[in-house]
């Protein structure tokens, strides 16, 4: 399901996108996760703790009466979500090329000075896209994380490990540049992709990102130094797996 997320201080203009994609969402009789308003960009910030394509954010880039700053917080969106659905709303012709230029990847425009029917056409068009864009591949090797509450894919090579985590139904995801945490099973991601290995009871490791396995320790250590702990009965696999890969590299 989608969650969505406003960036409007205009309480008129809040409540108009808020009842028309209501509207839409009754009338095609689909289902909303979340519809959250936010007023200030650091509030709306600190509601991001997932990631995914079904995060889509209506951002109003003059909320703060400086463009610049609005491109700047609609780039951090960008650097915190990579698949998420970034819409503008609200923003003259002029600026867009600065769209381009931030690298935001807006999947959209909307000019909210249209007559009524036609903006709740654009809207109805705007989330019968991203509902089709839900599940499909974004990197060409990537893994897809799916549950009933999101939708998120990294690519392969980022990841270092998966391990339980302290909230129950939990799992935390180290990749090389950061820690993901969502709901799901290790028993579920050992489906996800046959390249990951079960080196634990509460770890699954990515081989190719393994610099080093440290037999003493019963310690699995990863190219950035992170480690993990491995079984014993596990060793003997990983270490076969991890020649392997070395011998392809040189090859």
């Amino acid at each position: 399901m989608l969650s969505v997320f406003i960036l409007e201080n205009n309480f008129f203009k809040q409540s108009f996108l808020e009842s028309t994609i209501q509207e839409v969402f009754r009338k095609n009789s689909w289902k909303i996760r979340s519809l959250k308003i936010f007023g200030k960009p650091e509030k709306l910030l600190s509601h991001i703790s997932e990631r995914g394509s079904h995060q889509i954010f209506f951002l109003n880039l003059k909320i703060t009466n400086d463009v610049f700053k609005g491109l700047e917080f609609a780039q951090k969106i960008r650097n915190l979500d990579p698949y998420a659905i970034i819409i503008i709303i609200n923003i003259h012709q002029n600026i867009l090329p600065l769209i381009f230029q931030y690298k935001i990847s807006a999947l959209d425009v909307i000019n909210e000075d249209i007559n009524d029917h036609k903006f709740f056409e654009h809207i109805e068009s705007l989330f019968e896209t991203c509902i089709a864009r839900l599940g499909t591949s974004i990197h060409q090797d990537a893994i897809s994380i799916k549950n009933s509450l999101s939708v998120f894919q990294i690519p392969f090579k980022n990841i270092l490990f998966f391990e339980t985590s302290d909230i129950v139904h939990k799992i935390k995801l180290h990749t090389i540049t950061e820690k993901i945490e969502f709901y799901s099973s290790l028993k579920q991601i050992e489906k996800v992709d046959k390249r990951l290995f079960r080196c634990h009871k509460s770890f699954i490791i990515n081989p190719q990102n393994v610099k080093q396995i440290d037999k003493t320790n019963n310690l699995v250590i990863f190219d950035n130094g992170e480690n993990c702990f491995i079984s014993k009965l596990k060793i003997k696999d990983l270490t076969k797996k991890f020649d392997d890969l070395r011998k392809k590299v040189k090859e």
